[in-house]
């Protein structure tokens, strides 16, 4: 029998304009953690892709146990005992995590689905791998870290024999990803073999056996943890000296951009998850918000940015407050004052138009004895129609007259639009739910934020050239990785998606930015050139609001550190001021010694 439990030989992949794999060889021993290390768009993804049968190649073989297979489709992997953690989550937003992890896999008692057998062996797959989640919970209702942790649950219900990792700390903290490595670890103390995906060098050369190093669709190098380094491992894979240090002087603050006033803001759960918060971040200067995931950053982040609703407080962005409470005389006054229902009265007032146009033709058809019996029929019927439309409209408006006058309060929504043109950029932590329209071009998604002002527009007519031009300049400024601006957005690599908004929100003037994971899903290379323009930004006098859960990158950007805990802020301190150790207590709930901060 073959050492290997899976081997790719000669592995070739080509899309219109794009080499993904070049002749690729490669080989996973049993019980091995194999480590594929790359730049955003090196075919690393589209390789894990036709082991797992999502695509079929055009040259090369790939055998398992020795043995030459044909493997068509994810069913054929699975059947194979091969299985697949994805980058981007193969998740049912509407199911519960539970259905989610048996979809496929079902199993049953008699003629129904045994959900109670299969919730019995989740839960203790979890318990076991210390993957905490509710399996009843719904998908679209989890913040991404615990969508992982369902993917990661999924592939180990199936017990495939091999497993492949892409990506999978991409939305995990520090600690998340060590619990992950001591899960792999026993995995492969078990029998397991596991092709692992990452960008971080720090989990490459923690957890990996061999690692294999893709540059551009062709393995560049293999080497192992013992004879490499960081920046060994960061040249092979980007191809030149990367700096691994973020070089920085210190902050220059100006005026308060962002001043946050006791916010409240809740989730999906109807629960507060931002509690009584208020802060401030200066021109010049880069804020890091530091917290474990699911502890009220994400929330935050939607506030401010116009995606949730302020419960109470408020806050300011360049001289404009968001979030206050409107009073209104009375419940109609409210109702016809708010934007929502001001698009609804006007549809009212244009149906009630109609209606009395109709009834005026109606009466002059019934008067002329010319006009044929169909039309009068027609005409009738058109008439009744509206009048049906009508009448609910009428009910609506008498009962919102009907109300005793009074002050109402409500919080007034918060017009991202104005966000946007007041010179505030956004980083999203979800590029694919929040970031980009998948369907849409490369260069389309460059300009969702400007299409309508000139020179991307002109009255209500868009302009192709100048938007097709802007995103070929910032294709290459940005090293986007794409066959042309025409392409979907939806067609390229995590990273290069990240890319494509980094370049949107970076290329137009802004005195806020809003970075929330900014790195997240990106190679070195690519991590050190957002560094540098976060950097850059802060020096130009942008104000930066930094939301991470990557604490090395917290503490090597921010000047100050605001640690969110139980979604409060529990303690803002000086990054120069601080060490890592304190600021991980605290993100854990712990208060460390006075002294400490000394």
């Amino acid at each position: 029998m073959s050492e290997y439990v899976l081997e790719v030989r000669n592995i070739t992949k080509s899309f219109p304009g794009v080499l993904a794999n070049d002749h690729i060889n490669l080989a996973l021993k049993k019980g091995e953690i194999h480590a594929i290390l790359g730049e955003n768009g090196a075919g690393k993804s589209t390789l894990m892709n036709i082991i797992y049968g999502l695509y079929d190649p055009d040259e090369g073989q790939i055998f398992l146990n020795g043995e030459e297979v044909n493997i068509s489709n994810p069913h054929d992997a699975i059947a194979r005992g091969i299985g697949m953690v994805h980058q981007h989550f193969m998740l049912v937003p509407v199911f519960t995590a539970l259905e989610n992890i048996v979809l496929g896999s079902e199993t049953t008692k008699g003629t129904s689905l045994d959900l109670a057998s299969a919730r019995k062996r989740v839960l203790e797959i979890s318990e076991q791998h210390g993957l905490p989640i509710d399996p009843d919970m719904v998908i679209e209702d989890m913040p991404v870290g615990l969508q992982q942790r369902v993917e990661i649950i999924k592939a180990l219900y199936r017990e495939a024999d091999i497993l492949v990792l892409d990506e999978p700390t991409a939305v995990l903290t520090p600690q998340e990803a060590d619990e992950l490595f001591d899960v792999m670890r026993s995995l492969v103390k078990q029998g397991k073999s596991i092709i692992f995906i990452t960008h971080k060098l720090r989990e490459i050369l923690a957890v990996a056996d061999t690692i294999s190093v893709i540059r551009r669709g062709q393995v560049v190098g293999s080497t192992t943890p013992d004879q490499a380094n960081r920046a060994i491992l960061a040249s092979m894979m980007v191809g030149r000296d990367v700096v691994l240090q973020v070089e920085k002087t210190p902050a220059n603050a100006g005026d308060v951009v962002l001043d946050v006033d006791k916010l409240v803001v809740k989730d999906e759960r109807n629960q507060v998850a931002v509690d009584q918060i208020s802060f401030e971040v200066r021109a010049g200067e880069i804020l890091g918000v530091a917290g474990v995931q699911g502890n009220g950053q994400t929330e935050l982040v939607e506030a401010l940015t116009g995606m949730r609703a302020v419960q109470s407080g408020q806050f300011s962005l360049l001289g404009a407050t968001f979030g206050q409470q409107v009073a209104y005389k009375n419940k109609l006054e409210e109702f016809v004052s708010t934007s929502r229902y001001k698009r609804l009265f006007n549809i009212a007032v244009g149906v009630l138009v109609f209606d009395f146009l109709m009834g005026v033709v109606f009466t002059y058809v019934e008067a002329a004895a010319s006009v044929h019996a169909a039309v009068r029929t027609i005409l009738a019927l058109l008439n009744s129609i509206s009048a049906l439309i009508v009448l609910p409209w009428i009910l609506h408006f008498l009962s919102r007259l009907i109300t005793r006058p009074g002050e109402v309060f409500r919080k007034k929504p918060t017009d991202v639009r104005k966000l946007t043109e007041l010179g505030s950029g956004h980083i999203p932590e979800d590029r694919q739910r929040d970031g980009l329209v998948l369907g849409y071009s490369v260069a389309n998604n460059l300009v969702l934020n400007t299409y309508y002002v000139p020179p991307y527009a002109k009255g209500m007519i868009i302009q192709e050239e100048p938007i097709h031009t802007r995103a070929v300049d910032l294709i290459e400024k940005f090293d986007i990785r794409t066959p042309g601006p025409d392409v979907t957005a939806g067609s390229l690599s995590g990273g290069n998606q990240q890319k494509v908004i980094v370049a949107r929100e970076f290329s137009r003037p802004s005195q806020f930015m809003m970075a929330a994971q900014p790195t997240r899903g990106l190679d070195v290379g690519s991590i050190e050139y957002i560094h540098k323009r976060l950097i850059g930004k802060r020096d130009e006098g942008t104000a930066v609001l930094l939301v991470s859960t990557e604490l090395d990158e917290i503490m090597q950007l921010s000047d100050r550190i605001a640690v969110m805990y139980d979604g409060k802020i529990v303690d803002i301190l000086d990054a120069d001021k601080v060490t890592k150790e304190i600021v991980g207590l605290l993100m854990a709930g712990e208060t460390p010694h006075d002294a400490w901060k000394k």
